[in-house]
């Protein structure tokens, strides 16, 4: 069977973004899977993993937490975050975190990607700032 996939919005106004997927034809409520992003989103990566938990029986749902009114947060746009992630996989582990290391690697590009480039890994590497939005209380 193929799987159907879609980006929906939910929340009480729509202002939240996530990528499902499903067994496509079949209608019957079905059991549900949660999939956490990683570090770089809901990227490809992810949107595989959520196709085959759905070929797998499943309704799999990935919340985009770097969305808002269903569109990227400033930084976190798709390409900005493969442009990111295409250095991050030049340089070694330690200078990932490290935002000095990170300049040093960072120091050969040119001005304008080199900025790009820190400003994405810099909001990556502080999502943990991001917690009042990834969540609500109620």
């Amino acid at each position: 069977m193929s799987v159907e996939t879609e980006w929906i919005r939910y929340g009480e106004n729509g202002e939240y973004s996530g990528y499902v997927a499903r067994m496509a034809d079949v209608r019957e409520p079905l059991p549900s899977v949660i999939v956490l992003q990683e570090i770089w989103g809901v990227d490809g990566h992810i949107q595989d993993v959520t196709r085959r938990i759905a070929k797998a029986g499943y309704v799999a749902f990935a919340p985009d937490l770097f969305s808002k009114d269903g569109f990227r947060q400033a930084g976190f746009e798709q390409d900005r975050i493969d442009e990111a992630k295409l250095f991050h996989n030049t340089i070694k582990p330690a200078q990932w975190a490290d935002p000095e290391q990170r300049q040093a690697a960072l120091a050969s590009l040119p001005v304008q990607k080199r900025d790009q480039i820190e400003s994405t890994l810099g909001k990556v590497f502080n999502t943990g700032g991001m917690l009042p939005d990834f969540t609500r209380q109620v």
